[in-house]
């Protein structure tokens, strides 16, 4: 494929311009980078949505271990006051 630009000069003859092949070709580069990055953007995007998830996973689960240990705390207490009950 031929790069070449084409243009007008003062005296209406065509001139070619070799230098829009290295522009194109950097483009092209340019172009691919691009894709490449948007597709590691979306990759750290979803790493992040997994981290949000097993944060709140992990956060969920602290509670659920804090209301737990609370609740048998609870029967310990009371365990250790029907046990007093029966010491001599």
């Amino acid at each position: 494929m031929d790069h070449l630009l084409i243009v007008d000069n003062p005296d209406n003859w065509p001139l070619k311009v070799p230098g829009v092949e290295v522009v194109a070709a950097k483009i092209r580069e340019i172009a691919v980078a691009a894709k490449g990055q948007s597709k590691r953007a979306d990759q750290i995007q979803e790493a992040l949505h997994v981290f949000r998830e097993v944060t709140l996973q992990s956060s969920r689960r602290a509670e659920q271990t804090g209301a737990t240990v609370r609740e048998l705390s609870e029967h310990a207490e009371s365990l250790e006051q029907e046990i007093g009950r029966f010491r001599l």
